[in-house]
């Protein structure tokens, strides 16, 4: 990606590990996968504020669009069901 923000994407990174410490998930396995989403997300938060989710349409609704900063509202229930979310950026752990 052209015009990302290291120390952006880091942040978000370290933001997103938080997130991981008590969940049934953790990140996926593919670190170039992981990075290219985590980059993705540092640009959707340069362009509108928020790091939402880039694999999700932003409605225009503030209220509706907060549900899919990552890690979304969904991320649980597609774990639960699929074994990983919408955009494979977290998986299940194994022994979840």
């Amino acid at each position: 990606m052209a015009d990302h923000d290291p120390e952006a994407a880091a942040g978000i990174r370290r933001r997103l590990e938080k997130s991981l410490a008590d969940g049934n998930c953790r990140f996926n396995p593919d670190e170039d996968l992981v990075g290219d989403i985590i980059e993705a997300i540092a640009a959707r938060k340069a362009k509108f504020g928020e790091a939402y989710c880039p694999c999700r349409r932003l409605s225009g609704d503030p209220g509706k669009d907060r549900e899919i900063i990552c890690p979304c509202v969904h991320r649980e229930r597609e774990i639960a069901t699929d074994g990983y979310c919408h955009c494979r950026l977290f998986v299940r752990k194994e022994g979840s």
